[in-house]
């Protein structure tokens, strides 16, 4: 408790220090977050060392949310984020703030989004496919997509007779022709093969 009473006193490298020391008396909880606070707020100022700095950031966050439960490991699991992206792990940053709103349920709204619009199930690219002996037009996700459903409810073409088929994480339109226009709307909910809709 000594240890993490001096950190509230010092500047982020030395908090950095003394919840690390607090973590080697008393491997807690509670000091793994101390520690995963000091090392987040220690983020912002360390230049070249940034990658190391998150990513000790989410291994002390982990501990603390192995060690915590209700809010306080919702709080780790937020640091554990923060960390995450920050070794350009963006995916599994989203699903610790998902969890995180698991336990409780909007304690981070702005970043929930901001992470789903990044690194969630979304539209990557799309391209004409002329490799194929009749033309077609591709949308590629960034997840797959399931082989087996029924995805035309979920893309307007404005073009009756054309054929829709899910292709891993690819959806293609066929029966297009060459050098012909075509306006192709994904909507909103369109489902991936995990689940995932798209925003």
């Amino acid at each position: 408790a000594a240890w993490l009473r001096l950190a509230l006193t010092e500047a982020p490298q030395g908090a950095v220090g003394a919840t690390g020391a607090a973590v080697t008396v008393a491997d807690s909880g509670t000091a793994w977050l101390a520690h995963a606070r000091a090392l987040a707020a220690l983020s912002g100022t360390t230049g070249n060392d940034t990658y190391d700095t998150h990513r000790r950031l989410a291994s002390a966050a982990i501990n603390a949310a192995l060690r915590l439960d209700g809010p306080a490991r919702a709080d780790a699991l937020l640091l554990m984020a923060d960390g995450f992206e920050g070794t350009f792990r963006g995916e599994t940053a989203l699903a610790a703030v998902r969890a995180a709103d698991g336990i409780v349920p909007g304690i981070a709204p702005d970043e929930l989004a901001r992470l789903r619009e990044t690194y969630g199930f979304r539209v990557l690219d799309h391209d004409v496919d002329a490799q194929t002996a009749t033309p077609r037009v591709c949308v590629s996700f960034s997840e797959s997509l399931a082989a087996e459903r029924d995805y035309s409810p979920y893309l307007r073409t404005g073009v009756t007779g054309l054929a829709i088929e899910a292709e891993g994480q690819q959806l293609c339109v066929s029966g297009v022709v060459f050098g012909e226009s075509y306006d192709l709307v994904v909507r909103a909910g369109l489902p991936s093969a995990s689940g995932e809709t798209l925003p």
